[in-house]
């Protein structure tokens, strides 16, 4: 359980972190960018295109215009390589020079920010902090926030405060490779995600009939990806109104229901009835992406997109560029879902290495 002062400790290393590169451009790059420039590092690429890349990259950290963040997915992806001091460890040193060691919190956090920050705005909260603020870690903790369990112990709270500060600074400032380093034979995730993607192909083809436009296949998955958040939501109502916001407040399982069902119907309306993206951008860039390929459908959901999927969402929503492969990158620019216009997020492929030199030469 985490105390409302290491609370309160987070949230100003958390903002002090976000306005200190809120002016550099936020530069997402999936893995196999990552690969490509970390082999182009290694001298095992020698691709002209690749290696002015990675010196525009380079440049562009050291001379304070750009970023290139690491995040969740990136992290786990990294897993599936070769343990070796060309795989993981070599990309990991090269993500800790270009991203300067800040991470996106992970994405499903990410989406409970969006949603508080939204039902403060409701609620009339005034100078709130902008988004940016509130979304970014050190590389301790991509994978989300960890504390050691200090209840069986004998000491005063104050003390356990002081130590969980002292804890969280010391994993604050981890880098990513000393990450990897402990990590090197743990992969994150595989076996569930493969489930995941079988029961999503099942019932795809089960309920394909009922696609019969593209809206009814968005309005369908917005509502699922909506219901996976209700409990995040549903807390954060619970954290934040009082009696007169007239919310049963109560732990009984039928307030909590009320809640859950309250949170959908609020969300839904936000970004189906009243056509408002923005505030919940993460919610509808990763509905939207579902709807597509649900659309398409003698497409196959395969692992590597429910990592694709993530990547998507965090960096459509909250960088100014983003470099991927070419079936993500048509997918997300498809001009029916108009993606890049929430956040005027620019997508290029992997296999279009000049547009991207082009992109970054315009930064400079």
């Amino acid at each position: 359980m985490i105390s409302p002062s290491l609370e309160r400790h987070i949230k100003a290393r958390t903002v002090e972190l976000g306005q200190s590169i809120v002016h550099r451009k936020k530069i997402y790059l999936d893995l196999n960018f990552w690969i490509k420039i970390r082999d182009a590092d290694q001298g095992t690429n020698t691709d002209s295109n690749i290696h002015e890349f990675l010196n525009l990259l380079r440049n562009g950290v050291a001379c304070g215009n750009l970023i290139c963040p690491l995040s969740k997915s990136i992290f786990i992806e990294m897993t599936k390589q070769a343990p070796n001091q060309k795989g993981r460890i070599a990309t990991a040193k090269l993500i800790d020079e270009l991203s300067l060691g800040v991470s996106f919190i992970p994405n499903r956090a990410l989406v409970g920010k969006e949603i508080q920050r939204w039902l403060f705005e409701i609620q009339g909260h005034r100078n709130l902090h902008d988004m940016q603020d509130l979304i970014w870690v050190k590389a301790g903790y991509t994978l989300g926030y960890y504390f050691p369990e200090l209840s069986e112990f004998e000491i005063h709270q104050i003390d356990e405060d002081d130590l969980q500060k002292i804890w969280f600074d010391r994993i604050w400032d981890i880098t990513t490779c000393e990450m990897v380093n402990s990590t090197l034979s743990m992969k994150f995730g595989s076996a569930y995600i493969d489930q995941t993607i079988e029961e999503i192909n099942r019932r795809n083809a089960k309920h394909s009939h009922e696609l019969i436009s593209f809206e009814k296949s968005y309005d369908i998955e917005l509502r699922g990806t909506i219901g996976c958040y209700a409990a995040v939501a549903a807390q954060i109502i619970k954290q934040i109104s009082s009696p007169l916001d007239g919310w049963p407040l109560s732990d009984s399982l039928e307030d909590k229901e009320y809640r859950e069902i309250g949170a959908k119907n609020l969300i839904y309306e936000e970004i189906k009835m009243h056509n408002r993206n923005d505030r919940l951008r993460s919610i509808h860039i990763y509905s939207s992406i579902h709807a597509a390929m649900r659309w398409d459908k003698t497409r196959q959901f395969k692992t590597n997109d429910y990592y694709d999927f993530e990547h998507a969402q965090v960096a459509l929503g909250y960088c100014d560029a983003f470099f991927t492969e070419r079936p993500l990158q048509h997918l997300v620019t498809l001009p029916s879902l108009g993606l890049t216009e929430i956040n005027g997020c620019v997508v290029i492929a992997i296999s279009d290495l000049t547009a991207a030199v082009e992109y970054l030469k315009s930064l400079s």
